[in-house]
């Protein structure tokens, strides 16, 4: 029987080489950040694109919520980092970008509206 849950379009395999991707970005992030354990500051803000502001708009926070952040990311903040990554270098289709982008065009009676 279908897990009522599960999105209809995305099949197991899908996500398990969804999930198997990330996790190989999460290595290669934690294993170029310079530790295995812990994804330091400096490091994701230029995988954000180099700045306090522009790490900001990527994750969707303020500039002040960035530069309040530890030396050593929690794992929480670290998580929203790698999210940002898979969005933006991972296939829309594994990570449901599709769907999301469909919700989001407008159709031919709200465009006018």
């Amino acid at each position: 029987m279908a897990d009522a849950k599960r999105s209809p379009s995305v099949s197991g395999a899908t996500m398990v080489a969804c999930l198997h991707i990330a996790n190989e970005l999460r290595l290669q992030v934690a294993f170029n950040c310079g530790s295995m354990a812990a994804m330091e500051k400096a490091k994701a803000i230029e995988l954000l694109g180099g700045s306090v502001s522009s790490a900001a708009a990527a994750i969707g926070i303020s500039y002040q919520a960035v530069d309040k952040w530890p030396d050593r990311l929690p794992e929480r903040i670290a998580d929203r980092v790698l999210a940002v990554l898979a969005r933006r270098h991972l296939p829309a289709k594994l990570i449901g970008g599709e769907e999301l982008a469909k919700k989001r065009r407008p159709t031919a009676t709200t465009a006018g509206a």
